[in-house]
């Protein structure tokens, strides 16, 4: 299965009009995924993003920005299969390895959001 990555910007999926490819490692003849090669116009594109969410973002309370990060902690988590998947070629033993990884990175942002020094 190939997956077909792209750029995120202001809300919105950017394809690239010729995508690189990313191989197996184990078997350079297939192709895992295919990843858009950003150029000028993506950058400026995401930094004027970045710019106009910043104004909302920085005034936000304490309370408001840990509720963002407790919602993207819990979408990350409760996909977790798939997002694993989409990182290792399938093998049972670094599925569980990965998998592991999300939940960790998960309880530091919950610890993080809840004022605990990590």
């Amino acid at each position: 299965m190939t997956i077909a990555l792209t750029h995120y910007i202001n809300g919105e999926r950017v394809k690239a009009e010729v995508p690189h490819e990313s191989l197996n490692p184990s078997d350079t003849r297939e192709v895992v995924a295919t990843f858009p090669d950003g150029g000028q116009a993506e950058v400026d594109a995401a930094v004027d993003a970045a710019r106009g969410a910043f104004p909302g973002w920085s005034n936000a309370s304490p309370e408001v920005r840990a509720d963002v990060l407790d919602k993207v902690g819990e979408l990350i988590l409760a996909r977790r299969n798939d997002l694993v998947l989409q990182v290792l070629v399938p093998d049972a033993q670094l599925h569980e390895v990965a998998e592991q990884m999300f939940v960790h990175h998960h309880e530091l942002t919950a610890q993080y959001t809840a004022g605990v020094n990590v």
